[in-house]
């Protein structure tokens, strides 16, 4: 088979490697997204918890979730560490 055939052929044979490598990146992405949308979960549902401890007194948002996020990120720091 010429040199130019041969190189053809390959060229429009389907590579495994890029193939597992993208669905390796997809689904690294997904479980990152994952991750991140029960991070965010767990972050709000202990922000309204503190809301509620204070008596559902307003004013105190921020503080509240920058708390909750210090003390699931906190947990999550000794668990993995």
């Amino acid at each position: 088979m010429p040199k130019a055939k041969a190189a053809k052929k390959l060229q429009s044979m389907p590579s495994e490697n890029n193939d597992s490598h993208a669905t390796a990146s997809v689904v690294a992405f997904e479980s990152a997204t994952t991750q991140k949308s029960n991070l965010e979960e767990r972050v709000r549902q202990r922000a309204y918890e503190l809301f509620q401890e204070r008596g559902g007194k307003d004013g105190y948002a921020e503080q509240d979730w920058l708390r909750a996020e210090a003390e699931i990120l906190g947990h999550s720091e000794r668990r993995t560490a």
